[in-house]
């Protein structure tokens, strides 16, 4: 699957928030998929860190995906700042946790991240109308490890942790040993973010790792068994893809 050239624009909320709407044009026709806000200091602040190309904020507007200068205009094509907020909910995805449930969720990616995630949705929801992705912790506000997370800390704004797909229709959890649990739908899932390719024609995502291994394209963690018995434990990555997409996503 392929992003498409599109579009940018703003819409404040009430708030002070910013919301980056963007969307492909077809047959002349703008027609809106998808936005992402970002964070309301940096909204409000200092909008060339949105996009992190040293211009000023009128390259929002440009056409080029992802709001990113073409690399013959800006050799040093970066787009790094982790400032963009996923948000609750959109079309083909979900949140886990609810912030009223765990207010320390890890909500920011850099803004190519947070992009990709909302095509996916999207298409996603065009197949599977009604049975959403699940998506759990980015990167905190400015791409910090984070206590949540001892071992890799979810740094950057490139890592984020995404459900297995259930087999009820259900949003909610499981892990790849549960009756709920749909192999043929998380191997659609992997495929899908293996797929996804910027504006270049690059992969987006590098590594995923999850331990089913009956899922092609990702890499599992090593058994841990337990002394007493020999029995496997159960491993972090049993109930989540942990996904690492790369950094400067829209740069060649």
């Amino acid at each position: 699957m392929a992003f498409l050239p599109g579009w940018i624009s703003r819409l404040r909320s009430g708030d002070g928030s910013v919301y980056r709407q963007w969307g492909t044009s077809i047959r002349g026709k703008r027609r809106a998929t998808r936005y992402y806000r970002t964070h309301r200091k940096v909204a409000d602040t200092d909008l060339s860190q949105v996009n992190n190309t040293g211009d000023s904020e009128s390259d929002l507007a440009r056409t080029d995906f992802l709001y990113l200068q073409n690399a013959t205009q800006n050799p040093r094509c970066t787009a790094t700042a982790v400032n963009a907020d996923m948000g609750e909910s959109g079309q083909g995805w979900y949140r886990y946790p609810s912030m009223t449930q765990d207010p320390g969720r890890l909500n920011y990616g850099q803004g190519g991240v947070v992009a990709a995630l909302t095509n996916l949705g999207a298409d996603w929801e065009q197949r599977h109308p009604g049975n959403p992705i699940g998506i759990g912790d980015l990167s905190q506000f400015g791409g910090a490890r984070s206590p949540r997370h001892p071992q890799q800390g979810h740094p950057n704004g490139n890592i984020v942790d995404i459900r297995p797909m259930r087999n009820d229709g259900v949003s909610g959890p499981t892990n790849f040993l549960d009756r709920t649990y749909s192999q043929q739908l998380t191997q659609e899932l992997v495929d899908s973010l293996i797929g996804l390719r910027d504006q270049y024609a690059n992969a987006v995502v590098t590594d995923i790792l999850f331990n089913d291994p009956g899922i092609a394209g990702t890499r599992r963690e090593r058994d841990r068994l337990d002394p007493r018995t020999g029995r496997r434990l159960p491993g972090v990555h049993d109930n989540h893809l942990h996904v690492t997409f790369r950094q400067n996503i829209g740069c060649p």
